[in-house]
């Protein structure tokens, strides 16, 4: 279970975490922050006039920000599509070798039609995820994890195909972490925080053996050390 509550952070509405159980799942986290996008009384900053629900938004955050999908709804999208993962990603997804996750083609959201999603039931982790409700570090933290971790699975399994360049690969992406080390770029505990999550993302990924966000453990996709902080808050 995951529960969230609002509280005053100089003065601006935010949202945290109040409690997060050992076998919470993503799926729960999704439930969570939807009862706040339901919740009218929760702040919502690009809203106009600031509280209500999301639905109906007349700013849909689909047409400013770039959605980079995960391997889950990668792949519903595909099938709905009658497409393989690999010829949907040839024609739907921007895989620049600059690139540190894949993201849709255009901008907006090349899904987006008449201010409304075409592929709601299949969309993606980082959108299930989003709100323009202010965040805690904690709360914003966890929802990156998540969404990196199916991110970086869709990207693990495309490497397997060869449509991808070596700029994704764990190795590359591994030297160039201890390059900012060894530069000063980073602090040791930040290269320690992000070489546990890199190794995850590659080699313990939840989301490379399942097909459901009901069946991925929150503690499967966070750095130890994070997700102990997270269960003693």
């Amino acid at each position: 279970m995951v529960r969230l509550y609002i509280r005053e952070d100089e003065g601006v509405p935010t949202l945290d975490l109040l409690s997060v159980s050992q076998d919470a799942t993503v799926q729960d986290l999704i439930d969570a922050l939807q009862e706040a996008t339901d919740d009218p009384t929760v702040y919502k900053p690009q809203l106009k006039p600031r509280y209500g629900i999301c639905a109906g938004c007349v700013d849909n955050c689909c047409r400013q920000y770039e959605i980079y999908p995960d391997l889950i709804s990668a792949n519903k999208i595909a099938q709905a599509k009658n497409l393989s993962l690999k010829d949907y990603t040839k024609k739907h997804l921007d895989r620049d070798k600059d690139l540190y996750f894949l993201k849709f083609s255009g901008k907006p959201c090349p899904h987006l039609k008449d201010n409304l999603c075409t592929i709601y039931p299949f969309r993606p982790i980082i959108c299930r995820l989003f709100l323009c409700t202010p965040m805690t570090d904690d709360l914003e933290n966890l929802r990156a994890s998540v969404s990196y971790m199916g991110e970086s699975a869709l990207i693990v399994e495309l490497l397997k195909t060869g449509l991808l360049a070596p700029t994704y690969t764990y190795k590359h992406r591994l030297k160039n972490l201890k390059k900012d080390l060894s530069t000063k770029y980073i602090k040791p505990d930040v290269y320690t925080l992000r070489a546990q999550q890199l190794y995850l993302m590659y080699k313990k990924n939840p989301f490379l053996k399942e097909k459901s966000y009901e069946n991925i453990y929150l503690k499967d996709c966070c750095p130890t050390a994070f997700w102990e902080a997270l269960l003693d808050r």
